[in-house]
């Protein structure tokens, strides 16, 4: 019964503190007497799933650039012994001894300034993402253009893509749209002559894409 009448004094003591020290101070709180240091996460360090995460970043990374071209790879600010490392990549074939690898370089890199590096990614990524819209965009008029995959009536399709990019060449484009749409109408007469005329395009249609590719590119 003592040892619990002091545990409750001690208590009542500290509560008693914490409330003058309250009193005076309205934005301080009961922990701001322990030391900052002893709570921080530096102190503590990062917690198992966190340091799971950075290491398949930096793992995903190293596939991300090992992936790409030497060419490519030379426009990014890799240091020499990453370089190096990627190009001993390229030259490994059996996938066992790839994932090895990839393991080494992943350890390089985790000693490594790596904002440098993931600032170019991003700015790769963000390209590549752009020039697939641009793809699609261009996929999409082709189609239009040629009647494919219930669009609107061709001719429509022509003067809306003229109204939308009025710098394009009339006639060339009507010219080109015109021997498509009858080397369509020759394939769906003559199916017999091509045993998969429904996935199949005339020649012309390539150069309906590069027409309307240049186009927009130009516009964009």
């Amino acid at each position: 019964m003592a040892n619990l009448w002091k545990f409750n004094h001690l208590f009542d003591d500290l509560h008693q503190s914490d409330e003058m020290r309250l009193n005076m101070d309205p934005n301080s709180s009961p922990s701001d007497d322990l030391d900052d240091e002893s709570w921080s996460n530096e102190e503590r360090g990062p917690s198992r799933s966190q340091v799971r995460r950075e290491a398949l970043a930096v793992r995903y990374l190293a596939i991300e650039i090992g992936g790409l071209s030497p060419s490519a790879r030379a426009q990014l600010p890799l240091p020499d012994d990453l370089v190096a490392g990627m190009d001993e990549l390229d030259r490994i074939s059996h996938k066992n001894a790839r994932k090895r690898h990839i393991g080494f370089l992943s350890k390089l890199m985790r000693n490594m300034d790596l904002e440098p590096i993931e600032t170019a990614m991003e700015m790769r990524r963000q390209a590549a993402r752009a020039n697939s819209h641009v793809h699609h965009r261009i996929e999409q008029w082709r189609d239009r253009l040629m009647g494919i995959d219930n669009q609107p009536d061709p001719k429509t399709a022509l003067t809306e893509f003229l109204n939308q990019y009025p710098n394009a060449e009339r006639q060339s484009l009507s010219q080109l749209q015109r021997k498509v749409l009858q080397e369509l109408n020759r394939l769906s007469e003559n199916p017999e002559h091509d045993t998969d005329t429904a996935h199949r395009q005339p020649p012309t249609a390539r150069q309906l894409f590069k027409f309307v590719r240049d186009v927009v590119t130009e516009s964009s």
